[in-house]
């Protein structure tokens, strides 16, 4: 990267995880509407927020569909479903339904993750060759997440189920981060994101009706409010963010860019901190071990 493309990459990279290290509080409420004495009333599931999320998004990204859906980006449909799928839609669920288990701040402290996966899946599928220091990294990481899962264990299967739900969606991110960088380099960002909803949208709009949004919508407080959550998470923290995204991975590398994750868990942390989320000492301490794993599987 020429120095100029450098900094513009590190101003997207900032903005990008400030966006995403909130979307986990936005997840947090739009499961769920909280009084004044902060009694939860449960709105949405994960499966409802999900399809929301992905149908508000198809419908944000609409408009650019006239200038993106041409023959020559339609070619390439095998790795924009691949993306549609794992970059797009699993992970809207999986977040979800994680954060109906987790607090937001250890949700995205552990969507740290996805850096690791990364480079896996680009030594594996596209030949990456990395150095020792990135292999010890990958194990210091796989520890800190150990150590992050364990303290977010409170006793109960659901926890846990919670945490795998987690790195199962850093896993997926990878693969559509790697996919971006590999078969789709030479397809506009803003086009990878339009088409890719294009697949899931119309199918994820069925399936919120299907699912009795209309009815949760009429019948239970506070949720227009949670809505309204879903809403600015999906026009912002996914249409508008994966442009961003699929930006910077065009301009430096799929590595780079998955290195927002440096920045994730700081920003989810401040807001769960702010939103009065029980963080302890095991937390901060999981969370520096993934960092500097993730340092290390990053460095070149």
């Amino acid at each position: 990267m020429g120095y100029e493309r450098r900094w513009v990459a590190w101003l997207l990279l900032i903005l990008l995880a400030f966006i995403w290290g909130s979307s986990f509080i936005l997840i947090k409420y739009g499961l769920g509407f909280y009084t004044v004495d902060g009694t939860k009333i449960e709105t949405f599931n994960g499966y409802q927020l999900g399809a929301l999320r992905i149908f508000i998004a198809f419908l944000a990204l609409m408009p650019l569909l006239f200038k993106y859906l041409k023959k020559e980006y339609l070619r390439k449909w095998r790795p924009l479903i691949v993306v549609a799928i794992c970059g797009n839609g699993l992970p809207a669920f999986l977040f979800g339904l994680a954060e109906e288990r987790l607090d937001s701040g250890l949700v995205g402290m552990l969507n740290s993750f996805t850096v690791v996966f990364t480079l896996l899946i680009g030594v594996y599928l596209f030949k990456l060759r990395p150095k020792w220091f990135n292999i010890v990294g990958i194990s210091i990481a796989t520890f800190g997440a150990v150590v992050l899962g364990y303290s977010g264990y409170n006793g109960s299967d659901s926890s846990i189920t919670g945490v795998f739900l987690v790195i199962l969606a850093t896993i997926f991110y990878a693969i559509s981060l790697n996919t971006i960088k590999y078969k789709l380099n030479d397809v506009p960002s803003p086009a990878i994101a339009t088409l890719a909803f294009l697949f899931i949208g119309p199918l994820c709009g069925f399936l919120a009706l299907y699912l009795g949004v209309g009815k949760i919508l009429s019948d239970v407080q506070g949720a227009f409010f949670s809505l309204g959550m879903i809403a600015l998470l999906a026009v912002v923290g996914t249409a508008f963010a994966l442009v961003v995204f699929n930006t910077i991975i065009k301009t430096s590398s799929a590595v780079f860019a998955s290195s927002v994750t440096y920045l994730i868990p700081i920003v989810a942390l401040l807001w769960g901190i702010y939103d009065g989320e029980l963080l302890t000492g095991a937390h901060f301490s999981g969370m520096a071990i993934i960092l500097l794993g993730v340092y290390l599987v990053n460095r070149k």
